[in-house]
């Protein structure tokens, strides 16, 4: 029997080695675990490595020198072209006297494991010896934030608080079953306090490495401190921090040379400003895309729009919103468009336009009677939502009845405003327009992403910029309406005459409708009587528990930091679409 040829073929394998040691005997440092649990979000959340069969997590009193070494060879056992491989070291590191005479200035670098004994350290010779059998074509990525262990600690400053994180089991056993790793969001402050010195002359294993086709992010240049710092709320070490918010502003998409310079920039806002991070090895790997084994993409002549001329706009919906609302999404999601500079995104803020002239005015007939329209339609989808998932006898007990919780109806009365009031409305879309005409007019290719009932406003925003013949055809690559009531009867018959047909505005490329599972608020556009070109229809409301009457959470759940169905498959997929790189 013939062997099909499919059998040959080997998926290139990913793999990581993660070391982190806080807890020494003498000279403890406070920011390496966290290291070491950072990198491996980063390596989770955006390059497809999978917890268990393929990462190793050693920390504290389990990385000894033995286990190091071990996992090292795990880490290179049959590796191949195409593969990718990374080792991540966080914690002391040391020079001792140089006992095979190959070194300059007759020291050895070495890393300093929790059993460390200086008669028989971990050289930088016994990684080459590992590393050497490393083939070409195999991507090898080493980083090192390594302190000198000479310097014991050093306190700069008043002592600075910390929360430690409880591992409770031991953090290599949780990672090891882990489906993701949780970093928290810190609290920005320019309270920084340098507790430890990482200071080590790594050069040496720079260029162990750089010898074997790898490439290594080392903490500073030579004689100068790299540091353990208190950051954002906890301790890190600089350099793996600033790596992780470089990754965050420039995407997984960059190369390894942009992710270096960012990550340089990025450590004198940690009020840090003799630390410089060294990037080593082959010049044609620094432009490799980061862990793969690919170069970046070269922006070609005549593509109709550069990549660094897309533009996010987020219109929020009802309710008061200040600036910044949509920050914490954007952190969520920007990781997946890594040909989106992180300050291209716009905010259109218009909840004061309506929140002033509605709050504690008496409605008028009209107002109250279209109030009533809209409060009892989202109350029957309440209703119809409880009823397809409560369990059979749920109905005959009433409990479908509990309805709570509507989202935004305490607001409802903003947008009866827009509605009914026609200079209000007015008002609206010319913010809208503040935002978005210039960007326009600046040649760049547009995102909107329209919450709520801010879809109703960025629908008919769009439709009155499309009557102007100098908006370009197709100037917004895609317009996202998330959760909106345009799903709704009684909004649809409100509209603009401009948009009362349910057409895609000229200026939009692509028009994409997402709606959650339970989002009463949202619902199917396409065809009904909308020319939708794409639709994601009960999606799951992430983030929300109970699911059952929890639709405020589900009407906001689109935007949930763990949401990746929506925030890589959907928007990250249609954003990149067409972009270079993407």
């Amino acid at each position: 029997m013939t062997r099909s040829p499919m059998r040959n073929l080997r998926r290139p394998a990913r793999k990581a080695l993660l070391v982190g040691i806080n807890q020494y005997p003498t000279s403890p440092l406070r920011g390496c675990v966290n290291d070491a649990l950072m990198m491996g979000s980063i390596l989770i959340e955006n390059f497809g490595f999978t917890p268990g069969a393929d990462m190793r997590l050693l920390v504290d009193q389990r990385a000894t020198k033995q286990g190091i070494l071990d996992r090292l060879e795990w880490l290179v056992d049959g590796a191949a072209a195409g593969d990718i491989l990374v080792f991540h070291y966080s914690g002391h590191g040391a020079q001792v006297p140089d006992r095979s005479g190959d070194e300059l200035d007759n020291l050895d670098e070495c890393l300093v494991p929790i059993d460390h004994q200086w008669d028989d350290p971990l050289l930088d010779e016994d990684l080459g010896r590992i590393l050497r059998t490393v083939p070409d074509g195999a991507n090898l990525t080493v980083v090192l934030d390594c302190c000198h262990s000479g310097t014991g600690t050093r306190e700069f400053g008043p002592p600075v608080p910390a929360e430690k994180k409880r591992l409770l089991p031991p953090p290599d056993i949780q990672f090891r079953f882990a489906d993701k790793i949780s970093i928290e969001d810190g609290f920005a402050a320019n309270s920084v306090t340098m507790t430890s010195y990482r200071n080590m002359n790594l050069r040496r294993f720079a260029r162990t490495v750089e010898e074997n086709h790898g490439i290594v992010i080392t903490g500073c240049r030579d004689h100068e401190l790299s540091n353990d710092a208190f950051i954002d709320g906890d301790f890190h070490g600089a350099l793996t921090y600033a790596l992780y918010q470089s990754l965050l502003q420039g995407g997984p998409g960059q190369s390894y040379e942009q992710w270096h310079d960012t990550a340089a920039q990025l450590i004198p806002g940690y009020q840090i400003f003799d630390q410089n991070p060294q990037l080593e090895c082959d010049g044609d790997l620094a432009r490799w895309r980061l862990f793969s084994t690919e170069p970046t993409a070269v922006s070609s002549v005549g593509h109709r729009a550069q990549s660094a001329r897309t533009q996010v706009v987020y219109v929020h919906g009802i309710c008061e919103h200040e600036p910044g609302y949509s920050d914490s999404w954007w952190r969520a999601v920007h990781p997946y468009l890594p040909d989106t500079p992180f300050d291209n995104r716009k905010e259109v803020l218009w909840s004061d336009l309506v929140t002033t002239t509605s709050r504690g005015a008496s409605l008028k007939d009209p107002e109250e009677d279209l109030k009533k329209i809209l409060c009892d339609t989202l109350e029957d989808r309440a209703v119809r939502a409880a009823m397809g998932a409560a369990p059979p006898d749920a109905a005959e007990s009433g409990g479908t009845r509990a309805v709570l919780g509507i989202p935004g109806v305490n607001c409802i009365d903003d947008f009866l405003k827009y509605l009914l009031d026609d200079s209000i409305r007015q008002r609206v879309i010319e913010r809208f327009e503040e935002v978005v005409c210039p960007l326009i007019k600046g040649g760049n290719r547009l995102e909107i992403v329209a919450h709520s009932w801010g879809s109703v406003v960025a629908f008919e925003a769009l439709h009155l910029l499309s009557e102007d013949e100098q908006i370009p055809d197709g100037i917004v690559h895609n317009l996202f309406t998330v959760g909106s009531p345009l799903s709704m009867g009684p909004i649809r018959r409100m509209l603009i005459e401009q948009a009362a047909s349910g057409k895609r505005p000229r200026c939009v490329e692509s028009w994409v409708n997402l709606d959650a599972r339970n989002d009463i608020v949202g619902g199917p556009l396409k065809d009904v009587p909308f020319a939708v070109d794409f639709e994601y229809l009960n999606l799951e409301a992430v983030g929300c528990w109970p699911p059952l009457f929890n639709w405020a959470c589900a009407h906001s759940s689109y935007f949930h930091r763990d949401n990746k169905a929506v925030q890589r498959d959907i928007f990250g997929r249609h954003i990149n679409d067409g972009v270079i790189g993407g």
